[in-house]
């Protein structure tokens, strides 16, 4: 049983409700940065043959997704933040999620993302905020909630799997999301990673978000602020 209770529990019970960095990370480069959504090392991913640490995901790997039963990995990346990137932009930090923090065992065990990557949420408080069954939310904007928060680390490591269409994947108990391609400019994402990507998916180089759509609805800063702040 989560010990958050059966749903999100703001911090702040009366008054404004201030949630960390709304905006972190979408203006800057990931040739200095990396505001990709992104796994921690350690994070278990459920795959056909049981919990294994997103490290050890190599292409192949089939992974059980939420919508298409076990999908086989295309592409893995990954990004270490030294000290210097993480003091220039604290933004970056990754967030950590308590266990239960989301729900009933939603995680089943802490676990830290970037703050970026996206959570699927579902209960009955999101219904009634969004009109949707299920949402997607960055990482950073839950930091209004208890047992979300932004943790200062020496460095991190992120780490990202694609599959062949953006899914939602089981991290650590929970439901979020695979990596899934956006701006794939010069200077949007990292020389290395863009050529790899292009070269599995040349048609990336059109119009990554229409050949890309999210697999969920995705709630932004602006909508999630206005269901959650209290009315003037």
């Amino acid at each position: 049983m989560s010990v958050f209770g059966s749903g999100l529990s703001l911090r702040n019970a009366v008054g404004s409700v201030v949630c960390d960095y709304h905006g972190a990370g979408g203006q800057l480069s990931h040739r200095a940065t990396s505001y990709c959504p992104c796994f921690t090392p350690g994070t278990l991913i459920k795959t056909d043959f049981g919990e294994v640490p997103v490290e050890e995901l190599t292409v192949g790997t089939r992974v059980l997704t939420r919508d298409n039963g076990y999908r086989a990995i295309v592409w893995t990346g990954h990004r270490l933040l030294e000290q210097d990137v993480l003091s220039a932009h604290p933004s970056l930090y990754p967030i950590r999620i308590s266990k239960g923090a989301l729900g009933p065992n939603l995680p089943e065990r802490d676990t830290r993302v970037s703050p970026q990557h996206r959570m699927l949420l579902n209960n009955d408080q999101i219904r009634a905020w969004f009109d949707a069954d299920e949402v997607l939310v960055a990482a950073h904007l839950l930091t209004c909630f208890k047992g979300v928060a932004r943790e200062t680390v020496q460095n991190v490591t992120y780490i990202h799997f694609m599959f062949d269409q953006h899914e939602i994947v089981l991290a650590d108990g929970a439901w979020s999301e695979s990596y899934q391609p956006s701006d794939m400019r010069l200077g949007a994402i990292d020389e290395q990673h863009r050529i790899e990507l292009l070269s599995i998916f040349p048609e990336l180089a059109d119009d990554a978000g229409l050949v890309f759509p999210a697999a969920r609805a995705s709630i932004d800063a602006a909508q999630f602020s206005k269901a959650v702040l209290p009315s003037e």
